[in-house]
């Protein structure tokens, strides 16, 4: 089966203005019985400082604050383990941090699947992935076919788009708690990511050390199609048996 697995590394979005970005509100902290206005003051300061601190990996997780540092997919074949093509786009700070070319080459990659009938696999890319790269698209004026956009995010996944978090984990918020790719690799004996996470991500930005992330993303696509090709008899569906028991935009 020919599958299109994609994944995205995301940073917080370099060009957000002012007013977009989170702010700290001290009228917010409770101060409980505390009457000792240094006290007071104390506590609201490292509640401040706990907000600033929280305030980039929050923006770099959601998706109209963050903007990508890397996309990848991999069209693979899941009979002969073959990688058909690959996508591979890393934003660098060379280019004063502009994600236009893998904002575009990404939906290019999308589009091109969607248009063979080729399954899109990701790991939380309905969640995800997909809505970021919508909100960039349109930051970035990018046209994005608004139907095809619809059909590849079902609620629940379908024959255009196998999300394997949502499926492996039943599609509930609480299952989905911690089940991390690193969880269903372990758990189904394909191995372990090792080295690097998405927590690491900003710091190896601003570092420069683009290769780093850009490997760890495109070993993370290949890590999910192993996944996909191991899962694949138990979550594949023909378009047909997909149709009859559900709706879909069309």
């Amino acid at each position: 089966m020919k599958i299109a697995t994609i994944d995205i590394e995301t940073i917080p979005n370099q060009r957000i203005p002012e007013l977009c970005k989170p702010c700290f509100d001290p009228d917010e902290i409770k101060t409980g019985n505390i009457k000792d206005p240094a006290k007071i003051a104390a506590k609201i300061q490292e509640a401040k400082e706990s907000f600033e601190s929280d305030i980039i990996k929050k923006m770099s997780v959601t998706p109209s604050l963050a903007q990508l540092c890397t996309f990848v997919g991999i069209q693979y074949d899941t009979t002969t383990e073959e990688v058909i093509n690959k996508t591979s786009i890393q934003v660098t700070k060379e280019y004063d941090a502009d994600d236009y070319d893998a904002v575009s080459e990404g939906w290019q990659f999308i589009r091109m699947a969607h248009n063979s009938k080729i399954p899109i696999v990701s790991f939380n890319g309905i969640g995800f992935d997909l809505p970021v790269l919508w909100h960039r698209a349109i930051a970035q004026d990018i046209p994005v076919d608004q139907r095809m956009y619809a059909r590849v995010t079902p609620r629940y996944g379908g024959y255009l788009h196998y999300d394997l978090l949502g499926l492996l984990a039943g599609w509930t918020l609480d299952k989905m708690k911690g089940h991390n790719l690193e969880f269903f690799l372990n758990l189904y004996g394909i191995g372990t990511k090792g080295g690097m996470d998405g927590s690491k991500v900003y710091e190896a930005w601003q570092l420069g050390e683009y290769n780093k992330i850009q490997q760890y993303c495109e070993s993370d696509v290949l890590q999910t199609c192993k996944l996909f090709q191991r899962v694949e008899s138990w979550v594949s569906i023909e378009k047909e048996d997909y149709e009859h028991g559900n709706s879909i935009t069309s």
